[in-house]
């Protein structure tokens, strides 16, 4: 199954510092969405509507930055029963086995304002961290 999982995380709002700063993820302003192509006719989506994590940012060396993300499988929504229980079960993410997805990144590459990271998958995900500090908008 191909998926794309899309971070896009608000972060509390703290004063910038030189050093590095643990962020924990707002629940409620947070997406971890997926989708994958239907027999090449559509591209069915869902999301996991219950997350806790936490980004380390590092301004001066934004390469030292982390992030981690755990997702309980049971918070699964594809908007069709149906659907979410064939995906819960033994035949996919076999929830009853494995109650939890970790996302751990290995490195963060800071590009402008761009922040991509990769997992165990190789492949690229691409999130925006907005910026830090205190009431940033």
């Amino acid at each position: 199954m191909k998926t794309a999982i899309a971070l896009a995380a608000a972060l509390l709002a703290t004063a910038a510092t030189a050093g590095p700063v643990t962020y924990t993820l707002d629940p409620a302003h947070t997406q971890v969405l997926f989708s994958w192509e239907h027999l090449g006719y559509s591209h069915p989506s869902g999301e996991f509507d219950s997350i806790a994590g936490t980004l380390t940012y590092d301004t001066q060396h934004p390469e030292k930055s982390s992030v981690r993300v755990d997702i309980p499988v049971s918070s699964l929504q594809t908007h069709v029963p149906a659907l979410d229980r064939q995906l819960l079960g033994p035949g996919f993410l076999d929830a009853a086995k494995y109650p939890a997805i970790t996302f751990v990144s290995r490195r963060v590459i800071a590009t402008g304002k761009s922040i991509q990271r990769d997992e165990k998958s190789d492949r690229a995900r691409r999130d925006t961290f907005g910026d830090a500090g205190r009431h940033t908008q």
